[in-house]
């Protein structure tokens, strides 16, 4: 399953970072994301390639103008 997180990228054209992170804070998974595009999909697996759990997910954008938080829900 996996969850599409769509970006609103202020700042143009530029790349942009995703962290993805468990409810206990924990980091999940970084993705570098090149310019141009405009959608994460992240497949609900760690940095190592391994599925997660379901839960509570937090996935922070990081942008060349500030950063947003969005929570997810892996079923």
């Amino acid at each position: 399953n996996a969850t599409v997180i769509r970006i609103d990228n202020n700042d143009g054209y530029r790349p942009f970072t995703v962290e993805v992170f468990s409810e206990d804070g924990g980091l999940v998974r970084v993705a570098h994301v090149p310019a141009g595009v405009a959608a994460f999909t992240w497949d609900g697996r760690n940095h190592s390639g391994a599925e997660v759990n379901s839960g509570v997910y937090f996935v922070r954008v990081k942008t060349g103008t500030g950063k947003t938080v969005r929570k997810v829900i892996k079923l």
